[in-house]
């Protein structure tokens, strides 16, 4: 695992900026998850992961507003971390699960808090804005 970065006060979502936090074993696609945040606009990537267990000590260390997390990872997996980070932080982190096929996985799966699953193949700069802008305006309601 690489060494987090740490939490950064202007990180804060009262700024208008989004800290994301991409959790991943693949270290070819954090290297994605890094560059498109960075190139999106009001995002700031704030550190990754490796496996469930870790993603969810760095959820409580660097404090995202958004997780990327991959469903399949050693350990206790993207499903279970994800159904612990929303259940824990009574939503506040916003958690999608990406999968490099989402049709291999059964929605039921899928932690009723969780934003949903996607496939790895639509993370781009507009899609992660929209995504966004999706999960805002559903808290609103």
């Amino acid at each position: 695992m690489r060494q987090a970065l740490p939490y950064r006060e202007d990180a804060s979502p009262r700024d208008g900026v989004v800290g994301v936090l991409a959790v991943d074993d693949d270290p070819g696609f954090l290297r994605v998850a890094r560059d498109v945040v960075e190139a999106t606009p009001g995002f700031d990537f704030l550190g990754e992961a490796t496996t469930g267990e870790d993603g969810i000590l760095q959820v409580a260390v660097l404090r995202p507003q958004l997780v990327l997390m991959d469903v399949r990872m050693p350990g206790i997996g993207g499903l279970e971390a994800a159904r612990r980070i929303t259940h824990a932080d009574d939503s506040r982190v916003a958690v999608v699960l990406m999968s490099a096929n989402p049709l291999t996985v059964s929605p039921g799966l899928v932690p009723p808090r969780a934003m949903g699953l996607v496939g790895k193949e639509r993370l781009c700069p507009r899609w992660l804005q929209a995504l966004w802008d999706d999960w805002i305006h559903q808290r609103r309601r």
